[in-house]
């Protein structure tokens, strides 16, 4: 092992213990939800479409350690389903976006809020989205956002020891592009459960 990962190695052992011994440490879990995009994501719906922003159930999984009980990173992945599709009931013709999206985000936390095991929290940081359009009227294409910004904020209950229950708000900002044909801001509310080691 050469003395860089032996660096690494040390200081991240130094972490954990750190967060660990300080009320902090690693979590994992998973969310269920709705997105919704915003209006400007119906722009490109020709005459006679009607234009469906609230789409399908959404869903994802996330992963961070806090460093305190204050400070933390989290890192997920969102399944947005369908943040808008278009449709013509005189012609049968139908078209939709679906969204993926890989997220890093540093958290601030405040807990113990009125009772010992709820916590208020903030999230914000960046994002990498894929969306993909599909339909039987138009050519699929695929468009991908880079250094794009997210925030969020919710409550996490720690319902036992080691598991918990959560409510989220988040943005993804500027969704879409050129060959999508519209950009939009997507919101999505979730609930989640999580474990804690």
């Amino acid at each position: 092992m050469n003395k860089s990962k032996f660096v690494a190695l040390v200081f991240g052992l130094a972490i954990s213990g750190q967060a660990l011994a300080e009320g902090g440490g690693f979590y994992l879990g998973g969310s269920l939800g709705k997105a919704e995009s915003k209006e400007d994501a119906c722009s490109w719906a020709g005459p006679g479409f009607t234009c469906d922003r609230k789409g399908e159930g959404a869903w994802g999984v996330f992963t961070g350690v806090m460093f305190n009980k204050y400070v933390g990173i989290e890192g997920g992945y969102h399944n947005l389903g369908k943040i808008v599709e278009v449709a013509n009931a005189t012609t049968g013709d139908r078209a939709w976006v679906r969204s993926y999206i890989g997220e890093v985000m540093a958290v601030a936390a405040l807990p113990g809020v009125g009772f010992q095991s709820l916590t208020f929290y903030v999230k914000g940081g960046g994002y990498y989205a894929k969306s993909t359009l599909t339909g039987s009227f138009v050519t699929q294409y695929t468009d991908s956002r880079t250094k794009q910004w997210t925030y969020a904020a919710g409550a996490s209950w720690d319902v036992f020891k080691h598991a918990g229950l959560r409510a989220e708000y988040q943005r993804f900002n500027n969704i879409g592009g050129q060959e999508i044909g519209f950009r939009t801001d997507v919101d999505l509310m979730s609930l989640g459960g999580y474990l804690k080691f």
